[in-house]
């Protein structure tokens, strides 16, 4: 009883790390298994818990776009980046792409878990982006949801691009136009829309060689086989021709308006004509009041010349509709038509020829560049290596103080024993040799 209740002798430091790690087979299965599920906890504590809420996906691009300068689209559309990241663009990305339909979109918004910054470089529109981790399944998921925000732009111009339509008059010379007068103006609008075009374009991007498809053209050569092809069409001589002839378009359907405009003519013309007789009137009174045939009238003299011409052109315009009522109807228009048909389709390849231009000038070098190879790259949180050290550290000094807290006592019990057990021997040894 008396050897139970003595206190043995300190401990060494060697006995202290023999009860920690295990003394027994007990003890030491014990260290393994407080070992493993501490280390376990804590490597998923880290992983599925810190690391998510902590790490985040970064990605740093720039933007080689001729349409697009950083501040303003091509067409002047202004361009605020905060708007890559807004609600409406996060959600447009999301419900366009069934891959993105588990990715929380509020959630990133209200916690401030996504941002984007211009980068300090002002010679290229870069920009870094940055989003949390935790709401995406992949890193391929998250790759793919950052590259459809950093396109935006691209895209944005590239519907821009899709609007590009040179075609207004060729349309309303198809579609809307009654009468030979309203196509030859339409042509000679889009002859000159494609001569301005080229002027235009050089201007702002400057002459260049243009690839395979222009045939390894300049654009100031396709401006000028362009030039040449209106030239050739001589326009203005289709004018002329249809000033001098009785064509007529669509008779049956020309007839009604001819008429409305030759009466329209006639009641301006009583107009004009009742105008004369008043200014006549006027220079007869102040000639006669002033008694001097001198007397300045040059005025009114001006308003009579302008109005004695615009009488001359109504009478003109009033037999032409005469004319083509009369005439109209039995008018070969084969020769006419074929000129303004070989017009209508040099016009509209030409058309063609510079929406083809625009749309390849716009589009030259239009792409996103990434820093990274693999567009994102996770930064934050507690690296793999660091993880691991620290749960295999943090489960064994766990698994060395439960052994200590748990053995301690019955190890100094057993030191007690082993001491009193060598004690009795020594004295029985004693005792023989005296």
């Amino acid at each position: 009883m008396e050897n139970m209740e003595r206190e043995p002798e300190g401990l060494s430091v060697i006995e202290l790390i023999k009860v920690m790690i295990g003394y027994n087979k007990k003890s030491k299965i014990r260290l393994l298994c407080v070992f493993a599920g501490v280390a376990l906890v804590c490597l998923l504590a880290i992983l599925l818990f810190y690391n998510k809420s902590h790490e985040v996906y970064t990605t740093q691009f720039n933007y080689l776009v001729e349409t697009f300068d950083g501040n303003t689209y091509y067409d002047g559309t202004k361009f605020i980046y905060l708007d890559l990241i807004s609600e409406e663009s996060l959600t447009q990305i999301k419900e366009g792409n069934n891959d993105f339909s588990n990715i929380n979109v509020n959630g990133i918004l209200a916690e401030n878990d996504i941002t984007i910054e211009r980068n300090t470089n002002e010679s290229i529109y870069a920009f870094t982006l940055t989003v949390k981790k935790k709401y995406f399944n992949s890193v391929n998921q998250a790759k793919e949801f950052v590259k459809a925000i950093a396109e935006i732009p691209v895209n944005t111009t590239n519907e821009m691009l899709a609007k590009i339509d040179y075609t207004n008059a060729l349309y309303s010379y198809i579609n809307y136009d009654k009468s030979y007068e309203d196509k030859i103006d339409d042509l000679i609008t889009q002859a000159n829309l494609i001569n301005n075009f080229y002027t235009n374009i050089i201007g702002k991007y400057g002459d260049r060689l243009l690839d395979a498809n222009f045939n390894n053209s300049t654009i100031s050569s396709m401006q000028k086989k362009a030039a040449k092809e209106i030239e050739n069409l001589n326009l203005t001589a289709l004018s002329e021709e249809l000033a001098t002839h009785t064509y007529v378009y669509d008779y049956e359907t020309t007839l009604p308006l001819l008429i409305i405009k030759k009466e329209d003519a006639k009641n301006q013309l009583d107009v004009v004509e009742n105008k004369i007789t008043a200014v006549k009137a006027e220079i007869d009174r102040q000639l006669t009041a002033s008694g001097d045939a001198s007397a300045t009238v040059e005025g009114l003299n001006t308003t009579l010349a302008s109005l004695l011409v615009q009488k001359e052109d109504l009478v003109s315009s009033i037999q032409r509709y005469q004319d083509k009522i009369d005439y109209g109807e039995t008018t070969d228009t084969t020769s006419f038509d074929n000129k303004l048909l070989n017009s209508y389709n040099t016009l509209d390849s030409l058309t063609k020829e510079i929406i083809i231009l625009h749309k390849s000038i716009l589009t030259t070098n239009q792409k996103v560049y990434y820093d990274s190879n693999n567009v994102v790259t996770k930064t934050g949180g507690v690296s793999i290596v660091i993880t691991i050290g620290l749960s295999l550290a943090l489960g064994l000094g766990v698994a060395m103080i439960t052994n200590l807290v748990m053995d301690l006592s019955n190890y100094k019990k057993v030191v007690i024993s082993k001491n009193d057990f060598s004690k009795k021997n020594d004295k029985e040894e004693e005792n023989k040799e005296a």
